[in-house]
């Protein structure tokens, strides 16, 4: 599985940059990339027969399941489940 993630991460990167010796994709596409390359551990986890389902909102999907989705829905599936950063505004307010 890191293999298939280190292939799918080294393929995110540009050619330009790759010619340039650039090893990693741009930080600014850290999000998409995450996405496509936790799909791709999860396709090879999968293919290894080493996933066992997961369970989201009390709703199980089986592995078996998880092997028919489309590399499409497979990325869709990862980025429902990505942590979102999202912060309330903290103000002062003196006493």
């Amino acid at each position: 599985m890191l293999i298939a993630g280190a292939r799918c991460l080294a393929a995110l990167v540009p050619l330009e940059d790759r010619q340039q010796g650039i090893l990693f994709p741009p930080l600014r596409d850290i999000r998409d990339i995450s996405v496509k390359v936790a799909a791709e551990v999860a396709r090879q986890a999968l293919r290894e027969g080493v996933a066992e389902g997961i369970t989201h909102h009390d709703t199980f999907t089986s592995a078996d399941d998880l092997a028919t989705l489309t590399q499409d829905e497979l990325e869709q599936m990862c980025k429902a489940r990505m942590w979102n950063p999202a912060y309330s505004t903290l103000v002062y307010k003196p006493r």
